[in-house]
């Protein structure tokens, strides 16, 4: 009776410390071979285990390569030169499934091509990663080029639930007539011209780009329920598709009054928040 006792509960033990230490995988399903111009369907399977903070996904992409979002769960997609980022403030609530996206390949592209990615995520406050198994593609290219499909760009201004879309293909780009002031004409690729630029006596002006703008704010936490932090200052919040509402202290331009701000909050009774970074009012990972 007692050795049955005594198995039973090592058994328990063993399975509590299987499912404890239970941390996110993913594996990457992709073509092993395409062809130059063409596009193809990447699908990530994801098992977030107990996982249930911030994640973020990051994959590098050949160069000249792009992508278009299809299916992020939740995530706010953002297709950056050479590389593809999704970001979680809260990851699905299923604890399996498969986010995917859509590459076009250059039509100059041939030859072997490697695909690396990673997670990265917050779990008992402290930032872990998992590496997923490279995957490699060959492309080929028989000279004659493949039409690619252009990615679809939307009109999208930047806020906390707003997603960034691919950039504009310059591929078959029309071209449009531009009257100058003097009366001469000139031809100017519209999608090739510069942003931000004005045409006067023959010469494009090109102004310098925005530079981003930053923001850090502290988490307090997140909650599927509603909260009221009546001794918080400044509270604001951001609820997400999968119904969880953060909660945030604060929006400050430099990162030291964001940690005057944590260390206040840490001393009056919430020791787990932390500092988190807004770029043109959406949040990153850092």
């Amino acid at each position: 009776m007692l050795k049955s006792f005594v198995f039973t509960f090592i058994t328990l033990v063993a399975s509590n410390a299987i499912i404890v230490a239970q941390d996110l995988t993913a594996s990457q399903i992709v073509p092993n071979t395409v062809a130059a111009g063409s596009s193809f369907t990447v699908e990530i399977k994801v098992n977030r285990g107990n996982v249930s903070g911030f994640m973020k996904f990051y994959q590098e992409l050949p160069k000249g390569f792009t992508a278009t979002e299809i299916d992020s769960k939740g995530g706010s997609f953002s297709s950056l030169e050479n590389g593809v980022k999704i970001v979680w403030i809260a990851p699905p609530k299923e604890i399996s499934y498969s986010v995917s996206y859509k590459i076009t390949v250059p039509a100059d592209a041939s030859g072997a091509k490697n695909l690396t990615a990673k997670y990265s995520y917050i779990k008992n406050n402290e930032r872990s990663f998992f590496d997923l198994a490279p995957q490699t593609i060959t492309v080929k290219n028989d000279g004659q080029l493949t039409k690619t499909e252009t990615p679809k760009v939307l009109d999208a201004s930047f806020d906390d639930n707003t997603t960034i879309t691919s950039p504009k293909s310059a591929e078959n780009a029309n071209v449009e007539k531009a009257e100058l002031e003097n009366g001469s004409k000139s031809k100017i690729s519209s999608d090739n011209k510069p942003a931000n630029t004005e045409v006067e006596s023959n010469v494009v002006k090109t102004s310098k780009p925005e530079a981003s703008k930053k923001s850090y704010r502290v988490q307090i936490g997140a909650f599927s329920a509603k909260k009221d932090f009546k001794d918080v200052a400044e509270v604001t919040t951001l609820t997400l598709e999968n119904g969880i509402t953060k909660y945030f202290s604060g929006n400050f331009t430099s990162k030291e009054q964001a940690i005057k701000r944590q260390e206040k909050l840490s001393k009056e009774g919430y020791p787990k928040s932390f500092i988190a970074t807004f770029e043109n009012g959406k949040i990153i990972a850092e």
